[in-house]
């Protein structure tokens, strides 16, 4: 426990991020389709803005001794979470796998290399990814080693290292296929140098590729997440320790540049956890002013640049929890707090208006539909052959208004039938696992 008061003020964390749908008002050039699509896009903007507080529910303990700034990832209905830092024993590279659906815990292969904390974690499609953090093999050193995790045979595979140097307490996202490491720690020793690049990682090529800096300067502790093709990093600690932050950053995959946004709702923060969903970013729990915990949750709207306090994270005040998303809920548990690393866990609901929406950890970037918007039928073009998977089709309440089963193949043709004009979002399912997702739109 001594040594954990000794560096708290140098090992800040922020991880975890995911996926999720963003509506965009694309022109039309018939003055109907406009009406119609704008209609629908208010409305749906109007059925979220509704939206509640949000609730939390305890979940099953981890089981054995809470963990501080552990990593993980979630795929389909299960989140995996290790690594990370114990009472009284240390360092450890244990690894579980929670089942959100029987609410249950069961212990995996360890992740490869030595014992880490602070070590970084995200899922691209059925595969997860884990690596980086601090050592204590000889003496506490910063690492640059990367793993994958196979779910399917609870075998792990080391991949190419992290090309940014060694490094602990990075931010960490998922946009489509490829996935972010930003910022971080890149060494345990004095003066410990913080770091503002940001790589990219693609597991089709095992390769990554350097993009524009992070432009609020070198820091670590800070949250990240992402919405769409955006991600967004803010707060924590600028170069030194010294001066926290509660700016936030976007950056668009697509043109590779960052626009400030509107600060932190909650002012100065860091080793705070964050997630997205439902089209939302959520930053939650930290550490803020004078070193004091809390256990606040923030949403921040991309489609309007702000920030709503929603209901208080229901464990206590802590910092340097874990948080991901799973099936349209939240997931945040253990970290530090004034009585040491708590075991609890907690599932966030935020309110019915989520369920028209889909889960943004899974692969939005499955397949293409050719045309969207249609007034008849599209065309979907999968980037893989499926044999018997499932294409259901969601309006903008989330009821289920269509299913096809039994398709093998890589193309899929969907006819309207009479479903009405709107917004609609389609989920792909593959193995009782859902594979990928996307939005489309009928017109007149």
């Amino acid at each position: 426990m001594a040594f954990t008061i000794k560096y708290k003020s140098f090992i800040r964390s922020g991880l975890v991020s995911g996926l999720s749908l963003q509506l965009v008002l694309k022109q039309k050039t018939i003055t109907m389709q406009i009406n119609t699509y704008v209609l629908t896009v208010l409305f749906v903007l109007c059925y979220n803005l509704s939206d509640g507080q949000g609730t939390w529910t305890q979940k099953a303990n981890l089981p054995g001794l809470g963990k501080n700034c552990p990593a993980g990832f979630s795929i389909g209905t299960k989140a995996y979470i290790g690594t990370g830092q114990e009472l009284f024993t240390g360092l450890t590279n244990d690894f579980w796998e929670y089942d959100s659906e029987l609410d249950t815990w069961t212990q995996k292969a360890n992740v490869p290399g030595p014992k880490r904390w602070a070590a970084c974690g995200f899922s691209i499609g059925n595969k997860g990814y884990c690596g980086l953090g601090i050592s204590n093999d000889s003496i506490y050193a910063c690492l640059n080693d990367f793993y994958e995790y196979d779910p399917n045979t609870d075998t792990w595979t080391q991949l190419a290292d992290f090309p940014g140097g060694t490094r602990a307490l990075p931010v960490t996202f998922t946009i489509g296929q490829k996935g972010y490491v930003a910022t971080g720690l890149m060494s345990f020793t004095y003066p410990m140098p913080y770091a503002a690049d940001l790589w990219e990682y693609d597991p089709a090529t095992n390769l990554w590729t350097q993009k524009a800096d992070f432009p609020g300067g070198a820091r670590q502790g800070c949250v990240g997440f992402s919405i769409d093709k955006q991600g967004y990093i803010g707060g924590g600690f600028l170069q030194g320790g010294s001066v926290l932050k509660g700016d936030f950053w976007e950056w668009n995959q697509v043109t590779n540049i960052w626009t400030q946004k509107a600060d932190f709702g909650g002012g100065l923060i860091c080793e705070a956890t964050s997630f997205s969903l439902c089209s939302k970013g959520y930053v939650c729990t930290g550490e803020i002013i004078n070193g004091a915990f809390t256990n606040e949750l923030w949403q921040y709207s991309p489609a309007t640049d702000t920030w709503v306090q929603k209901s208080d994270f229901g464990g206590s005040a802590r910092d340097e929890a874990i948080g991901l998303t799973m099936d349209n809920k939240a997931y945040v548990g253990f970290g530090a707090d004034t009585n040491g690393f708590p075991i609890d866990f907690w599932e966030y609901t935020p309110d019915s208006s989520c369920s028209g929406f889909i889960n943004e950890t899974y692969n939005d970037n499955v397949f293409s539909i050719v045309p969207n918007p249609f007034s008849f039928f599209t065309s979907i073009r999968t980037n893989e052959a499926f044999n018997e998977a499932t294409l259901v089709l969601f309006n903008s309440y989330g009821q289920q208004v269509k299913k096809i089963g039994y398709i093998s193949g890589q193309s899929i043709k969907l006819y309207r039938d009479n479903l009405p004009i709107g917004l609609y979002f389609l989920r792909l399912i593959q193995d009782n696992k859902v594979v990928g997702t996307e939005k489309l739109i009928i017109t007149e």
